[in-house]
């Protein structure tokens, strides 16, 4: 198997504000209850950053940047989701002192 290296974050182009951005990491955040069941709990700490640049503002009457916008939004929500189901089929099992905890396929393969 691969070694799986995360991606680094990069930030969204100049022309996204800080509240779009902000905004985009908030539907991303979404694509965990697109995959995960519990979600939002107040112990489980998933975070999404979304770092902007801030330097230009998209303006808010122009049609085409809300639609772009809604395309952005809806892409990181389903990024997320895949991500997550990306990152369960590529776990392993693990043995601590603790004990034996199997990943997903361990668990399907038998």
């Amino acid at each position: 198997m691969t070694e799986r290296r995360p991606i680094p974050p990069r930030p969204l182009p100049p022309h996204v504000d800080v509240v779009e951005t902000s905004r985009t990491a908030a539907c991303a955040h979404d694509g965990f209850a697109r995959s995960l069941n519990p979600v939002h709990t107040l112990v489980d700490g998933d975070t999404v950053f979304g770092p902007a640049t801030g330097r230009t503002r998209i303006p808010g009457d122009d049609p085409d940047s809300r639609v772009t916008a809604l395309m952005r939004i809806q892409a990181a929500a389903e990024v997320m989701a895949l991500a997550v189901l990306d990152g369960v089929r590529s776990a392993s099992g693990v043995t601590t002192p603790t004990g034996t905890f199997p990943c997903y396929t361990d668990l399907m393969s038998s």
